[in-house]
């Protein structure tokens, strides 16, 4: 018999799918994918096969994704990229 499927993990594959597809700066879309793909939910996948995920893991992840997003924002607002930030960019962010 098959394992049953965590409520949670499937809830947030769902959110993070519009979440994705709602990003309209291709270059912003396509890191917050990877980094979702590869952290966060590699992440939440990891912790969901030891035991269901509850809704703080859920939220946080969450919270990870919509945070990289504004600083990604805020980047491009300085007229920088990922690749061309500095500590001092770093330094001047305040999140929102």
């Amino acid at each position: 018999m098959l394992a049953g499927r965590d409520p949670v993990l499937a809830r947030f594959e769902l959110w993070l799918a519009d979440y994705l597809d709602s990003i309209d700066v291709a270059d912003h879309e396509r890191l917050l994918r990877r980094h979702a793909t590869w952290e966060v939910l590699r992440s939440l996948r990891a912790a969901s096969a030891r035991r269901h995920l509850s809704d703080n893991a859920h939220n946080g992840a969450k919270t990870k994704l919509k945070a990289a997003r504004a600083f990604l924002a805020f980047l491009a607002q300085r007229d920088r990229t990922l690749d061309g930030c500095r500590q001092a960019d770093i330094d001047a962010w305040e999140q929102p």
